[in-house]
């Protein structure tokens, strides 16, 4: 155990050093730099030259990189371009106030997990249970900024029970009452946001424990369920809730991007994203290496934790069950929920192509039918600038299910290729590609995506190919881990010992026989997909005007919560329905290729 957690350390320190390589490239690469923010009209050329020799921009990249790095060991992290603050004491500041939002809602969510995952999980198929794991299926489909968008309209505009943004109210700010009264809305969405994955992890874990040897045994002796659950299953199921904990570090910083923007909560989260807005490269660029840098040590505390907590824990890689398609037709028929889902994506997609054929011009402006409200003529109204709101919406579910489905191919593309090459080669290759991943997983999705959206023109393939090439890592784990079982199998031995090509072996054996889970991951990349797409729009880095996606149309709706509140309803229950139905379809796909398991249950 020691020796690993040795190794596991010497490992991230390196991973460490690429995360900085990388951030720093990147912005080596940007269009601008630290000189273009303070010229003025009136300098010279010679001028503006002699302030990049002064600053060392014309250095080489590794002399840049090199004082940047040592500058950034020393604690020097440089100074916003737009104000000239110091970014060292502007992120001094704003940390405490980002932990002081997310790590209640998290803690919250995560003892709130605990109870009800071992309620539903120990009530498997019961009453209960199925409450508990709709509710937190719903809950997993519901996009955070669209919560943030409901609760600021009930509890802000219409009740004005609390103050709708800010963290404190100027004049109060040693005020601990006025605090918790800006707190209370951010609070419950972050916690809200958190807690439906917590539960359906505990529950996943519970279901398992209770089919487990020691609890057979413990029944035979006479335990009640509620000794067997409080003494051994709960104590069982905090173990990979460990792994959740180290995990979480990362989010003390990056966690709340979203939810302080909408409710200009002081935090990291509205410091980066007006940093994105105004091109402000070294913030970004000491918030993307800080992210990182947190991501790769959660990982290496939930790591080691794990195993001090259990040491009988082997660090493996875990292996999938094989199964084979039964009878699909059958599973959709007997299972209501998946046969509405298909209806519904049937509906959404036969609606999308048809809009194709629309003759009128879904961009028209009619300033004199500004924010109508809905009728005959327009069944869902008209937006801010008098478009009719029902036809923008069906173009914008065009182009979302386009992302969706063309950033679920990328990534499917990328994952299957390194997840079966590195577990079929193994060696060097394989130690590579999950080194790779590693680096691609260790910084936050919507720190990637933001930053790399700066450098590459915005539309919809740009977004397709930041969305597919940031999403590709836990695809490769999953077809590597069944590729390292099945390259074990006798078929396979038998294959390579007649000397058949490795890449005949696995285009013939290995492609079909981790099919299935390719298929269900490629659901739940899809509603992925979605969800990160709106994000993107919601955030105005994503699909830009005039051009709709539901994402950009929940952030036009911001403005108009009071007086045009369906504007933010409509959108919202159509992404949480997609989702929905991709997430169902994804489960019943898992319960026919697997056997062993049942639709509606998850994997943690």
């Amino acid at each position: 155990m020691l020796k690993y957690i040795i190794k596991r350390i010497l490992t991230a320190i390196p991973l460490i050093f690429v995360i900085t390589f990388i951030c720093f490239f990147l912005i080596y690469i940007a269009p601008y730099d630290a000189v273009d923010a303070m010229v003025s009209p009136k300098m010279t050329k010679q001028e503006i030259e002699a302030k990049k020799e002064q600053a060392g921009l014309n250095d080489p990249f590794y002399v840049q990189y090199g004082k940047w790095l040592n500058n950034l060991c020393h604690g020097e992290w440089g100074y916003s371009l737009t104000s000239g603050t110091n970014i060292r004491q502007d992120l001094k500041t704003r940390i405490p106030n980002t932990i002081k939002l997310v790590l209640p809602s998290y803690f919250t969510a995560f003892f709130l997990s605990i109870i009800l995952g071992l309620i539903a999980g120990s009530n498997q198929n019961r009453r209960i249970d199925r409450i508990i794991d709709a509710v937190s299926s719903v809950g997993i489909a519901v996009p955070t900024f669209w919560l943030a968008l409901m609760t600021m309209y009930v509890f802000g505009y219409r009740f004005k029970m609390f103050p709708l943004m800010g963290m404190q109210t100027i004049g109060k700010e040693k005020s601990f009452i006025d605090f918790m009264h800006h707190f209370v809305m951010p609070y419950v969405v972050l916690t809200i946001g958190f807690l439906p994955e917590l539960v359906r992890y505990v529950r996943s874990s519970t279901i398992s424990e209770f089919k487990e040897d020691y609890v057979l045994i413990q029944k035979s002796f006479g335990s009640s369920k509620a000794k067997i659950l409080l003494n051994h299953v709960s104590k069982n199921v905090m173990l990979p809730m460990v792994t959740k904990l180290g995990m979480a570090l990362p989010m003390l910083v990056t966690g709340a991007i979203i939810t302080e923007t909408i409710f200009a909560w002081p935090g990291v989260g509205t410091y980066y994203m007006k940093a994105i807005r105004t091109l402000d490269y070294p913030i970004v660029m000491n918030i993307l290496v800080l992210s990182g840098t947190l991501v790769i040590l959660g990982n290496l505390l939930a790591d080691v934790l794990y195993c001090l907590v259990d040491p009988r824990i082997r660090i493996t890689e875990g292996q999938m069950k094989k199964g084979k398609f039964k009878n699909f037709r059958k599973e959709i028929l007997h299972n209501k929920g998946a046969f509405f889902s298909l209806v519904f994506l049937i509906l959404i997609i036969f609606t999308s192509i048809l809009i194709g054929f629309y003759d009128g011009d879904p961009d028209a402006i009619n300033i004199s039918n500004m924010l109508a409200k809905p009728s005959a003529q327009h069944w869902f109204g008209t937006d801010e600038l008098g478009r009719d709101y029902l036809i923008r919406i069906i173009y914008g579910g065009r182009v979302s299910l386009t992302v969706g489905v063309l950033a679920m191919l990328t990534s499917i593309i990328i994952g299957t290729t390194a997840g079966i090459s590195a577990g079929y080669f193994g060696g060097n290759i394989d130690s590579f590609i999950m080194r790779l991943s590693d680096i691609f997983s260790a910084v936050p999705w919507i720190i990637m995506v933001t930053v790399v959206s700066l450098l590459i023109k915005k539309g919809i393939f740009s977004i397709v190919l930041v969305i597919g090439m940031f999403s590709w890592m836990e695809i490769a784990r999953l077809v590597r881990a069944e590729t390292l079982t099945l390259k074990q199998r006798d078929y396979i031995q038998y294959a390579d010992f007649i000397g058949t090509s490795p890449w005949e072996i696995m285009r013939s054996h290995i492609v079909p026989s981790v099919l299935p889970t390719i298929i269900t991951a490629a659901t739940t990349a899809v509603a992925d997909a979605i969800m990160t797409e709106s994000a993107m729009s919601f955030l105005g880095i994503g699909v830009q005007a005039p051009m709709a996606s539901w994402g950009s149309l929940l952030q036009n709706a911001q403005a108009n919560l009071d007086n045009a509140f369906h504007m933010a309803v409509i959108p919202g229950v159509l992404i949480i329905l997609t989702i929905c139905s991709f997430n169902n379809l994804g489960n019943v796909f898992r319960a026919v290729a697997e056997p062993g398991s049942r639709a509606g249950e998850s994997n943690g």
